[in-house]
């Protein structure tokens, strides 16, 4: 860590002090022309994204590693070009959907390999703004499904966080042609909630306390023969090593080994992908 920039002076030198950082600066400007970076972390507002990434693509001393917070930006033109400013130069971008390292979510991504023509439902529930946290649900179940995703329905859902509104859909994915996937928004006026439950024909995963835990039931037959769930096997989380960390971790071995393979599941064309699908339930509700 080699330098910081906040316009705001208190939380810069705060952060500056903790660090014990000695370049800090107020202005992108300032610190694109003194600096020289391999990975620059963009940790600012949403609405801020596409100006700052534009400037830093733009500028001479670009990185070669430009790591943004989700979602990438607002506007779906705003992507467009960042898709192509990012092409033509050298700076990779890739943006942090860190539920893609989160070990739980891998364990269950093994289990439904071989199994998605066996889901018959799924329920992802989410809160806190559609774009704000909704994007983590949709691209968790990207991540987990794969296939091409189509909005069947869409409407305005629970309360949301200031101009950000919740919305509930329904989708399907062609990876899983026999399940119909429900997106449910919940009001964190009472708690915030994030969980999904995946029903498979045989069995049931719960991914609970936002996907730090995953109990996984089978089907077993009861004394007098009734079909009842059973729990088979339960991943939790390994507090040591949080998926933030794995994500860097992945961003420093891709320079140290040059390898950039588990990355690409965070880059822009993935993030394009997500975007799509929460622009495409934003239209149809």
């Amino acid at each position: 860590l080699v330098a910081v920039c906040d316009k705001d002076l208190g939380v810069l030198s705060k952060f500056a002090n903790q660090w014990k950082i000695e370049a800090a600066y107020t202005k992108v400007t300032d610190l694109l022309n003194m600096e020289r970076f391999d990975v620059i972390s963009l940790c600012t507002p949403t609405e801020t994204h596409f100006r700052i990434i534009r400037q830093i693509l733009k500028h001479e001393n670009s990185p070669k590693v430009l790591l943004c917070e989700k979602p990438i930006c607002l506007e779906k033109e705003h992507l467009e070009e960042l898709v192509e400013l990012s092409a033509a130069t050298n700076t990779q971008i890739f943006v942090n959907h860190i539920y893609r390292f989160q070990y739980v979510l891998n364990q269950v991504k093994d289990i439904l390999r071989n199994r998605l023509k066996d889901i018959i439902s799924v329920k992802t529930e989410y809160y806190g703004g559609f774009i704000n946290n909704g994007v983590h649900a949709i691209d968790t179940l990207r991540m987990l499904l794969g296939g091409e995703f189509k909005v069947v329905s869409s409407q305005v859902g629970q309360k949301g966080r200031k101009n950000d509104v919740c919305m509930d859909a329904k989708l399907k994915c062609s990876n899983t042609p026999r399940a119909t996937l429900n997106l449910v928004s919940f009001d964190e006026t009472f708690y915030q909630l994030y969980e999904m439950e995946i029903r498979l024909i045989d069995g049931r995963i719960r991914i609970l306390d936002f996907a730090n835990m995953a109990i996984v039931e089978e089907v077993c037959k009861n004394k007098v023969g009734e079909k009842e769930l059973k729990i088979k096997k339960v991943f939790d989380q390994n507090p040591e090593k949080s998926s933030l960390l794995c994500m860097i971790e992945n961003v420093v071995s891709s320079f140290k080994k040059g390898n950039k393979k588990n990355l690409n599941q965070i880059g822009i064309e993935e993030a394009v992908k997500t975007m799509n699908v929460l622009w495409s339930i934003k239209e149809k509700g």
